[in-house]
């Protein structure tokens, strides 16, 4: 009968601890495996660590162009091919919409300050003579079907027939 699993040869004061990127090698594969998404084990064991990590690229949560850091809360892991999906179908549109409207915007405020600059805008002797413009006032026709007083209903009173008369 062959043994399972070969037995462990060990030897005294050799032991020594993992590097950051050993580590970070073997975080990266535990998260994909919770993802769904993981390396196979029989391949990542013939791996090294920077094989596993030359995998990956870092995603900015917050863009640096945006203000974004390299701080670890804004930096996710992600597989090449889906680090380069996500740039060229979300991240560069979007970083280069922001730019379009900050162009708008510059000229937007540019025509503004023209606008508002006092330099540019010509004195009092070079402007027009006239004062501002009032609205013409007109009195309504003497015979106007318009009458100065407000309007009564009709009454019983009123007609002529009841002896009233309107004037």
């Amino acid at each position: 009968m062959t043994a399972l699993f070969a037995p462990i040869e060990r030897t005294k004061g050799t032991r020594k601890d993992p590097t950051l990127r050993e580590m970070l090698a073997a975080a990266v594969l535990q998260i994909l495996e919770l993802q769904g998404d993981g390396i196979p084990f029989a391949h990542a064991q013939q791996m090294s660590a920077d094989q596993i990590l030359s995998l990956f690229q870092c995603d900015h949560a917050k863009h640096v162009e945006a203000g974004g850091d390299n701080h670890p809360t804004n930096l996710t892991m992600r597989l090449r091919k889906a680090h380069r999906d996500k740039t060229s179908k979300i991240d560069v549109p979007m970083i280069r919409k922001g730019d379009r409207l900050a162009e708008k915007e510059d000229q937007h405020r540019a025509k503004v300050r023209a606008i508002l600059a006092p330099a540019e805008r010509p004195e009092k002797s070079q402007r027009s003579t006239k004062g501002k413009r009032a609205w013409p006032k007109r009195t309504l026709k003497s015979g106007s079907r318009f009458s100065s007083r407000p309007m009564r209903p009709k009454s019983s009173t009123d007609s002529p027939k009841a002896g009233g008369q309107r004037k």
